[in-house]
C-alpha cells in the first residue's frame, strides 16, 4: 500500500518509454487549467514509480485518468 503520492505536472505520458513527458512547473499547469488548455499530471509513489496519469483539457470537455501497473 502506498502511504503518499507526489504530483508531477507535465505535457503527458510516453507509454513506449513508460516515462513522464515534458515536465511543467506548477504555475504553468495552473495557467493551463484556468484557460481550459491541455495538460497532464502523474501521481508518483515513494519508489519513483508512476501509478496514475491524468489528462485534462477543460475547453474540450475532456478528463481521463489512467491506472498503471507493472
Amino acid at each position: 500500500m502506498t502511504d503518499s503520492l507526489t504530483v508531477v505536472h507535465c505535457e503527458g505520458w510516453d507509454p513506449a518509454r513508460r516515462a513522464i513527458a515534458g515536465r511543467l512547473p506548477v504555475a504553468v499547469a495552473q495557467e493551463r487549467d484556468r484557460a481550459g488548455e491541455q495538460y497532464a499530471f502523474c501521481l508518483v509513489d515513494g519508489s519513483g514509480r508512476v501509478v496514475r496519469v491524468g489528462e485534462i483539457a477543460w475547453s474540450a470537455g475532456f478528463a481521463r485518468l489512467w491506472f498503471l501497473d507493472d
